[in-house]
Order: C-alpha cells, then sequence, then structure tokens
C-alpha cells in the first residue's frame, strides 16, 4: 500500500491510554486513486510505469493482511499455474525482483519454487 494513501489515526482510551493505529482507504477509495494516479500520467511511459506498479502490488498483495470482507482476492493470469499464461506472472515477478520487500522476495521465491515442483510433477504423469 502506497504510503500516501494510508492515514495515522489516533485515539485514547478511556483509561487514559494513547493509541495509534494507521487506516487504510476502503475499497472504492483506493480504486479512485488508482485511475485518479492513472489520469495524472503525462506520456505514454509514466502510463506504463504506473500499470507495471499496479500490476506488481496487486500480484504482490498479502490479503491476509485485511480483514476477508475487505479481500479483493486479485490474481494475475498464470498465478496458479494455468498454463500458457504463466509467462504473465513470471515477466511481473522479474520486473519486480529488485524492488521488493525482503519479506515478499522471500514469499516469491516460496511460490515460484512451489511452481517448478508442479511443473515437475506434472511432465512426470
Amino acid at each position: 500500500m502506497r504510503e500516501d494513501w494510508q492515514a495515522d489515526q489516533s485515539r485514547t482510551l478511556k483509561s487514559g491510554e494513547h493509541r495509534e493505529k494507521i487506516a487504510y482507504p476502503e475499497p472504492y477509495e483506493a480504486e479512485a486513486a488508482l485511475w485518479e494516479c492513472f489520469e495524472r500520467a503525462r506520456s505514454a511511459e509514466q502510463m506504463i510505469g504506473r500499470v507495471l506498479q499496479a500490476l506488481i502490488a496487486a500480484h504482490h498483495a498479502d490479503e491476509t493482511a485485511v480483514a476477508r470482507s475487505k479481500r479483493a482476492y486479485y490474481s494475475l493470469p498464470g498465478r496458479y499455474a494455468s498454463a500458457p499464461m504463466t509467462d504473465v506472472a513470471e515477466l511481473v515477478e522479474k520486473l519486480a525482483k529488485g524492488l521488493l520487500a525482503p519479506r515478499i522476495a522471500e514469499q516469491l521465491a516460496e511460490a515460484q519454487a512451489q511452481r517448478a515442483k508442479w511443473a515437475t510433477d506434472t511432465q512426470q504423469d
């Protein structure tokens, strides 16, 4: 999630304790912000860059970080090895490889290992 789309909320509990929490936009607000981001692109290169950022973010999003009712359940074609579309997911992963946070890079390596195992298992059948 882009940091500029997050809002810090603070509140004081009845006990007097101060709590801070990060508030994320509602799905419709995030969608509107994404479209605004696309509309601000001034060249084809900027548009392609923004679309790639959105694809990479969606592909690597951790759905378990939000409540089930807020999840998007998005997946790129080929994410679950639905050949021949696996090239789409692999291309997005290659583009993002050096840009990912360490935790996400580890998750990506695990997913790639699972896909490789699946491919090997299906070839042996």
